[in-house]
């Protein structure tokens, strides 16, 4: 199933010390070996900022969505995820989170071709681990919005 990501929300003080970080910036890839090849890397943001926008990014199949804060001057979240044979060691990386298009929710309320994936930080790789830190409150979460084409019944036998 394709389905276009329309906005990742960062809620209820997932990035709890925003006034410390450097910008962030969010990477999105999906296919390739390891689930590598780049769909989008978002220019930098401030930490204090609950929704960015992903821009429509079509993606299928399996997906890793990681948040990054910059570490220099002419930072890529993509080169640093690439230089580490394990996603968690990558500079940078605040969290990740994977999933495959084929187990969303692609039904949608009435004629809805909405839907979103709302995870709690506790089924954030690496964020889990920050929160006794104080990097992230407890209960906090991320909420992924996105849209999908509906198949007719009777299209999808054909």
């Amino acid at each position: 199933a394709q389905v276009w990501l329309q906005s990742l929300e960062l809620e209820c003080g997932l990035i709890a010390d925003a006034v410390r970080r450097r910008p962030l910036r969010v990477l999105v890839q999906c296919g390739g070996p390891r689930v590598s090849d780049l769909v989008l890397q978002t220019p930098s943001f401030d930490p204090s900022t609950l929704t960015v926008s992903l821009h429509g990014a079509a993606v299928q199949g399996d997906v890793r969505i990681s948040i990054f804060e910059e570490k220099g001057e002419a930072f890529n979240a993509h080169s640093n995820m690439m230089s580490v044979p394990n996603a968690h060691k990558a500079k940078g990386l605040v969290l990740l989170f994977m999933f495959h298009t084929s187990f969303m929710n692609l039904k949608g309320k009435g004629n809805s071709d909405k839907g979103y994936l709302r995870l709690g930080v506790d089924k954030l790789d690496k964020a889990c681990k920050k929160v006794k830190k104080g990097l992230h409150l407890p209960g906090s979460s991320v909420c992924l919005k996105y849209t999908f084409c509906r198949v007719r019944e009777g299209l999808a036998s054909l």
